[in-house]
């Protein structure tokens, strides 16, 4: 995630959402609203049910966000929203979604697609 938000903003991008590819929820209005949030916010959080993120959207790289993050756990959202708070990053926070990692999380939602 860090490299290619790193290699967007390079390449001329002014924000950059990055989104999981296994949220069967994540629509085109809340990408949009994303956008939208960071004319706001220096950074938008897409939380994820299971205590991740699905999207993070930033106006410029902040490592801080991405370093000592407990990936695969219950504690990347939180982990992350402290980092954010420790370096003065506000930010918003859009609707919480559910991923699908595991045969639970399919089942979970397969009816609803």
């Amino acid at each position: 995630m860090l490299e290619g938000a790193g290699a967007a903003f390079a390449s001329g991008a002014t924000k950059v959402v990055i989104v999981g590819s296994d949220v069967p929820g994540l629509t085109s209005e809340i990408i949009e609203r994303a956008f939208f949030e960071l004319n706001r916010f220096p950074l938008v959080i897409g939380p994820a049910q299971d205590g991740g993120y699905y999207l993070l959207g930033m106006r410029e790289v902040r490592t801080e966000l991405f370093a000592d993050i407990p990936w695969g756990s219950p504690e990347v959202l939180e982990r992350t929203q402290l980092a954010a708070r420790s370096i003065g990053l506000p930010y918003s926070e859009l609707e919480v979604l559910r991923d699908v990692d595991t045969l639970a999380d399919w089942e979970a939602v397969k009816n609803t697609l």
